[in-house]
């Protein structure tokens, strides 16, 4: 029997309802904002199940204290038959300001007399502590709630290591700019571009006839080669520093084809090795089918 509790929390308006919901639908028991103090006590009621538990704390801090959760989570860990993970949702202001101006909510720490902008840095400085001893650090500026909703779909399914070493791939176009949560860029501007391709044009890095299109090239599949050996060096680094996950970043100038295919084929060249995970994050961009539904 284990007992596998996933605490997240994280900046208001950086998607928790999304995420909550993603578990929900997995079939993980979530319990939204139960008290720090009462944690450790409904891990003792766990700990005594003859099967193997999977739970979801939702966390936020409109009624919560953030040295309580702090006290709460220094004594799951110090119990060995209990697995605890911290999973904590971020964004930049700019994105967190404009979805409250578009969803008209009020902020959960708001004050009188206190701009929102002032309000979110206070809850930036407030729960910093939390960030920094997080197992899983997601930045939802640029996701869509729909591709929230898929990676944590993908991440969680039928998982309960929370232990094991996360490599994610994500492709990007240079033009939208750099993924913030980004720990290594990869430029491949230079290959082959199926864009001016009137057939491949409106395709993405996905479909084969584009990919093979990107590898038809000796340079790209020397480039591939390379590049598999270094990151081969380099994601060991990562995971020797205690790191839960490192995010490779691969970006051509729009984030449909190039950047596309390379990270779907470094996904597949590093699965045997560790947990893959590949996000496309402009694909959809460039297609102009952008979900228009905002995180909450």
């Amino acid at each position: 029997m284990s007992v596998n509790i996933y605490l997240v929390t994280g900046m208001s308006g950086a998607g928790k309802t999304t995420v909550e919901q993603a578990f929900e639908d997995l079939g993980y028991f979530v319990i939204d904002n139960l008290p720090p103090t009462f944690i450790p006590k409904f891990a003792d009621v766990l700990q005594h199940s003859t099967e193997e538990q999977n739970v979801v704390l939702m966390m936020d801090f409109k009624y919560n204290r953030v040295s309580d959760l702090l006290v709460a989570i220094n004594d799951l860990r110090e119990r060995p038959w209990l697995k605890t993970q911290i999973i904590f949702l971020d964004a930049n202001l700019d994105v967190l300001l404009g979805r409250y101006k578009e969803s008209r909510r009020r902020h959960p720490l708001a004050r009188p007399n206190t701009s929102l902008t002032k309000t979110i840095q206070r809850e930036r400085d407030l729960i910093a502590p939390l960030k920094q001893m997080a197992d899983l650090k997601i930045d939802t500026s640029l996701l869509t709630s729909k591709q929230l909703r898929k990676k944590f779909l993908d991440l969680f399914e039928n998982n309960t290591e929370v232990d094991r070493f996360l490599v994610n791939f994500m492709s990007f176009g240079f033009k939208h700019g750099i993924p913030m949560d980004a720990d290594y860029v990869v430029d491949v501007r230079f290959l082959p571009n199926p864009f001016y391709d009137p057939v491949l044009r409106v395709k993405t890095g996905l479909e084969e006839d584009v990919s093979d299109y990107v590898f038809a090239k000796s340079e790209s599949i020397e480039f591939f080669d390379r590049t598999g050996d270094y990151l081969a060096y380099l994601i060991p680094k990562y995971r020797e520093e205690g790191r839960s996950q490192v995010t490779i970043a691969i970006g051509c100038t729009g984030g449909q084809h190039r950047s596309v295919a390379i990270a779907e084929k470094l996904k597949e060249y590093f699965a045997k090795a560790y947990q893959t995970y590949s996000i496309h994050r402009d694909m959809d961009r460039n297609q102009h089918i952008v979900s228009t539904h905002q995180l909450d």
